[in-house]
Parts: C-alpha cells; sequence; structure tokens
C-alpha cells in the first residue's frame, strides 16, 4: 500500500510540473478506483456477483512538444482476471499488485487482458506502438482484436506501411465443472502496405497470420483443437470529390481447423516446387472473401450500399466473431428536412448463411431497420424506430423447416417545458418486441412477445441547483413457458453546492417482479447515493454507495439477500 501511495504522489508532481511548463505541453487524466462489495443472504444458493475489494487505477496522459506527440494508456486492476475468464496459475498466484515479486511476474501481469498498458510515441508520420494496442486494416482482414505486443504505422505523403505483432489471446484451462470450454494461447503478426491516402483514394494489399500455441496449455485441452489462419487481401478506394467514393476488397485464406492433423505432401500432390514455411494439413481449407460499398454523402441526404461474400473455408483471427459461409447486401439510406427537424434514417438488406450446404440448410435472413426522428413542435420531440430480422429455411419436405421472424417498434416522445423559473421535461418510453417462428409444414407455431412502457419526469430550478426526478417502468414478457411481470417506481433528488462544485444526489427505486405466473411477487428496494466533488485546478473525488436489498416471493419462499456497494475515486484532469 506504502508502495502505491508513493507512486501516485510521484505522478501527480509530475503533472504538475509538467502542466507548469510552457513546453512540452501534457493532457489527459489521473484516476486511481477502490470498489467495495458485500453480499448477505440466507440462502446457500445465491453467489456474489463481484470480489469483495477491488481496486483500479488509469493514467491516461499525452506528452506533446513541437512534432513529438507520445500518448499512453495505463489501466490496470487489482484482480488477477476479469469476470469472463476464470482464473489460471498465474493468476491465482499473483492476483494482487502487491504479490509480483520479479519482472517476469509484472510481465505476465501486464499481459492480463483486464489490463491495459500500452504507450505509442509519434514523431510526423511515423507512430509506434508498444504494449496493448488495436491495428485497424481492412473488413476483411484485421479490425477489432486487441494486441499485447508492439508495431507501427507509417504515412509519408502518397503511401502507408505497418505492421504489429502480439498476442491476441491468452491461454485459458479448461474446466467441465465450472461449462469452461478452454482456449489456447493465441499469435499473431500483419503487415499492411499501401499507395494513396488511406482516408481519400488508396491501394493497400493486407497480410495476416494467426496460430494457437499448442504447447501454452497442459494437458491438451480435449475436444478443442488449436487453430492456425492465413489471410491476405487487397483493398481500395476511391473517392471521386468529396462526397462519392466506391470501394472493394478481395482476400484469399488458408483455415486450418486442427494442428494435429496430419501434414499433406503439397510437392507430391501438386507437382510443384512449395517453401518448406508452406505447410498444408487434412484439415486445412483453402477459400476467398470479397467485399465493396458505394456512398454518396451530402449535408442533407446520403446512401450507402455494401456487399459481402464470406467463403465456408475464410476465417480472418483479426476480429474475434467473424462469421464465414455467408453473402450479404445493405441499402442504408439517410435524409434531413426542414433545417434538420426531421431525420431518417434506414436499412434495407438479406444475408444468406451456409452457401456450401454443410450445415442442415441454407438460411435467409431478412435485414431491415428504420429510426425517424422530428421535432413537432417547440416544446415536443418524438423518436420512433423499427427493426426486422426475419429467418427462412430451404429444406424441402423436411418437418423442421421453419420461418421466424422477430420485430421491434419503440416510440419516444420527449415533452420540454421551458417556464420562467423552471424546467420541465417529461419523456414517454414504449417499446415492444414480437418474435414468432412457425413450422409451414407441420403448422406449429409460437410466440414470443416482450413490452416496455414507462415515463420520466423532471423538474429543475433555474435560480437554484436542485433537480427532483421520477420514473415508473412496467415490463412484461410472454412465452410459450413462462410469463414474467415487472413493475418498478423511482425518484431522484440532485443538489450543487459551492458554484455547482459539489454535485450530490439521491436515488430511490421500488420494483415488485413476478418471474412466472402463479407465484407471489419478489420485492426489491434500491438506494444509491453519490458526492462528486471538482476542484477548479483539475483535482476530482468521486464517493458512491449503494444498496439493494431483495426478498423473493413463493419462487424461492423466506429467501433474502443484501448487496452493498461502496466506491470511492480520485484523481486529476489537466
Amino acid at each position: 500500500m506504502k508502495n502505491a501511495i508513493s507512486l501516485i504522489y510521484f505522478l501527480l508532481v509530475a503533472v504538475g510540473f509538467c502542466a507548469q511548463a510552457q513546453a512540452p505541453s501534457l493532457s489527459g487524466s489521473l484516476q486511481i478506483t477502490h470498489e467495495y462489495y458485500q453480499l448477505a443472504t440466507n440462502s446457500i444458493g445465491i453467489n456474489p456477483r463481484k470480489p469483495t475489494h477491488l481496486t483500479r487505477f488509469v493514467f491516461t496522459p499525452t506528452l506533446q512538444w513541437k512534432k513529438f506527440r507520445l500518448p499512453v494508456n495505463i489501466i490496470i486492476s487489482s484482480q488477477g482476471t476479469n469476470t469472463v475468464t476464470p482464473p489460471d496459475k498465474f493468476s491465482q498466484a499473483y492476483s494482487l499488485f502487491s504479490q509480483i515479486k520479479s519482472g517476469k511476474d509484472l510481465w505476465n501481469y501486464l499481459q492480463n487482458p483486464i489490463n491495459r498498458v500500452g504507450v505509442s510515441p509519434q514523431i510526423k508520420s511515423f507512430q509506434a506502438f508498444l504494449g496493448t494496442h488495436t491495428p485497424v486494416y481492412s473488413p476483411l482482414t484485421q479490425g477489432n482484436i486487441s494486441l499485447f505486443g508492439a508495431g507501427f504505422m507509417w504515412k509519408p505523403k502518397g503511401f502507408f506501411l505497418g505492421a504489429n505483432y502480439g498476442i491476441s489471446q491468452h491461454a485459458i484451462a479448461a474446466d467441465i465443472n465450472k461449462g469452461i470450454q478452454g482456449a489456447y494461447k493465441r499469435a499473431q503478426q500483419s503487415l499492411r502496405m499501401g499507395f494513396g491516402n488511406s482516408q481519400k483514394t488508396y491501394l493497400a494489399f493486407n497480410v495476416l497470420n494467426g496460430r494457437d500455441v499448442w504447447d501454452s496449455l497442459q494437458p491438451v485441452i480435449q475436444g478443442v483443437k488449436p487453430q492456425q489462419s492465413t489471410a491476405a487481401s487487397a483493398d481500395m478506394r476511391i473517392a471521386f470529390g468529396k462526397k462519392v467514393a466506391w470501394g472493394a476488397e478481395l482476400a484469399a485464406g488458408l483455415l486450418t481447423q486442427d494442428l494435429s492433423a496430419p501434414l499433406v505432401d503439397l510437392k507430391q500432390a501438386t507437382g510443384f516446387e512449395v517453401p518448406s514455411q508452406v505447410k498444408y494439413y487434412l484439415s486445412s481449407r483453402a477459400d476467398a472473401a470479397a467485399s465493396s460499398f458505394f456512398e454518396v454523402k451530402n449535408k442533407y441526404w446520403g446512401i450507402n450500399a455494401k456487399m459481402t461474400y464470406v467463403g465456408a473455408g475464410y476465417k480472418t483471427f483479426g476480429y474475434p466473431f467473424f462469421q464465414s459461409d455467408r453473402f450479404e447486401w445493405t441499402v442504408s439510406p439517410k435524409f434531413s428536412l426542414w433545417k434538420n427537424k426531421v431525420n431518417f434514417a434506414g436499412s434495407l438488406g438479406r444475408r444468406t448463411n451456409n452457401l456450401s450446404g454443410t450445415k442442415a440448410a441454407p438460411m435467409s435472413q431478412l435485414l431491415a431497420n428504420a429510426n425517424l426522428s422530428m421535432q413537432a413542435a417547440k416544446w415536443l420531440f418524438i423518436n420512433t424506430s423499427y427493426s426486422n430480422f426475419g429467418i427462412r429455411n430451404v429444406v424441402e419436405n423436411d418437418t423442421l423447416k421453419i420461418e421466424n421472424v422477430s420485430q421491434n417498434f419503440s416510440f419516444t416522445p420527449v415533452m420540454n417545458f421551458d417556464r420562467k423559473k423552471s424546467v420541465q421535461v417529461v419523456t414517454g418510453i414504449f417499446s415492444i418486441d414480437n418474435f414468432q417462428d412457425y413450422n409451414v409444414v407441420t403448422g406449429a407455431a409460437n410466440q414470443n412477445q416482450s413490452l416496455i412502457a414507462g415515463a420520466n419526469y423532471q423538474y429543475s430550478f433555474k435560480e437554484k441547483p436542485f433537480t427532483l426526478g421520477a420514473n415508473l417502468m412496467h415490463f412484461q414478457l410472454y412465452t410459450p413457458q413462462i410469463q414474467v411481470n415487472n413493475n418498478s417506481l423511482g425518484t431522484t433528488l440532485s443538489y450543487a453546492f459551492f458554484k455547482k462544485r459539489l454535485q450530490s444526489s439521491v436515488n430511490l427505486s421500488y420494483l415488485l417482479n413476478r418471474p412466472q405466473a402463479n407465484v407471489t411477487q419478489d420485492k426489491q428496494f434500491l438506494v444509491n447515493v453519490q458526492v462528486n466533488y471538482q476542484h477548479e485546478k483539475g483535482f476530482f473525488v468521486n464517493l458512491q454507495g449503494g444498496n439493494n436489498g431483495y426478498s423473493y416471493g413463493s419462487l424461492r419462499p423466506n429467501t433474502r439477500l443484501n448487496e452493498t456497494n461502496v466506491r470511492i475515486a480520485a484523481g486529476k484532469k489537466f
């Protein structure tokens, strides 16, 4: 604890020194947060949802000096692993920062997915990435998965070059008792090179290779096969002025679904000399993917059309949930009328899965959504949205042949009454979800429906920093198996002191929940108190405390729980 306090004091002094200096300049924030959680219950079947103590340290400064820029992103936690990753032997032994004894321990701790530690020094057109970073290449190669490693991007005029290497997935031990399948450690390297301006017109080439480390877990996971994916693509974008653009990408990939499968002698199979670095297994498959888009952007209207094809054997590790074996298209128009008083945005498209026919049947899915917002009067704003997601398989003479449609409609009016001494805002909420599936052979039909209806009222004084709010909400869910009804009532009081530097608020909520028909209601009472202080020189302190009291009805008679949560945060913005 003393070491942590000393580190925070040193960083605060350094921040103050750099903030006062004329050059270089320093901006960003420093924050440390501690959260305490306690569960009290009279039932042994209810487990805590959080660790008892959790401390987070966040430091996000950016140093700027002439043409040199140094962004730093440090987010570390006292917890050894995140909530969705089971503890491994390291996080059990070194779950706290204070338990780290060596440089190797520190290195393993920083690689943990719950922590993010990265620096990105940049000078002119060259930028390096060290630690946790997320490279973005193209829609068919790499985009939204973080790496812990190193990389760079160089963008001189008319040319750009980038490369990255790191760990994209950490090893997770399998646990049958907890239903954890397990995963291998995955290493990934990628390269991107192109000509032109990456924001306007360009031609680029991308290569990505990801491979599971087979010996990252001992013993080897049963039922989970180590994989390897290699993908290469060429993507381009052509801008026709500032309002119109067209682009396309063509990719080819080699996916190996089991690295323990026997190797194939490519020279014997093809008759051609193949580099020794290229390995083809019995579980390997080569395939292709392609995408294209066309967009028009104007001040008051626009349209975007996209089309994507992905073969069954094409898979890139640059996206964690990449879906193969599909073809889809979407058209997305938008427009504004009457000086932005009416705004519309929507899309219409279709997705077809299982093009290869390797599964039970191809699935055709309708994709449609629309959002309309308007200012009907000076005091009235209305927002409506609709979405439709339909599925139909095409198997003939099959008793499992189905059609299903999922629809959502929402309507949200907002009424704003601006008076001489007060402002009153009334918000209505109405949303309905409807899911229907119909067996076109047997005639069997099922319907699931959920509905949300509610209102929120807020009264604010203009001459006093006092706000009063109330809300009422109703939720119901109907399925062939269950019927859920939930009603809640809440109120909020907030007041500011010392020229609004000290903000305080109290939230009270009472909820009645009927988890299924023919049972008595569960009862829940929530209390949340929050105090925030902001100093004129950037220092801030946030204190939040809450209590959740829950009493079950006849579904779990005489069962109660009480959760207490306290959170304190302190830091400085500079």
